[in-house]
């Protein structure tokens, strides 16, 4: 189960080789805060793959749609929308 620590961009920078310990051998996600505010994750390998391949598999297939001859509305369920915006690491 991946575990999310929240810490300030001072905290991490004193941290950051625990912290990428923490990322690749237990699978632990860091929120890395500039000035009270999420300004980046540090995530596993295999969630930040995951991720990237959904977004390159959403983005070909509004390529799809655009190329299309014909004017086509695509509707995308709220779950599926929600699919591709999921960060959970998926076998």
């Amino acid at each position: 189960m991946m575990t999310e620590t929240t810490l300030g961009l001072t905290k991490a920078r004193e941290s950051l080789s625990e912290i990428i310990d923490g990322v690749a051998h237990h699978g632990d996600a860091y929120i890395i805060q500039r000035h009270g505010r999420p300004a980046a994750a540090i995530v596993p390998m295999q969630v930040y793959e995951a991720w990237k391949q959904r977004r390159e598999e959403f983005v070909a297939l509004i390529r799809q749609f655009q190329a299309s001859s014909t004017p086509r509305v695509f509707i995308l369920n709220p779950a599926a929308f929600l699919m591709l915006l999921d960060t959970t690491d998926r076998p």
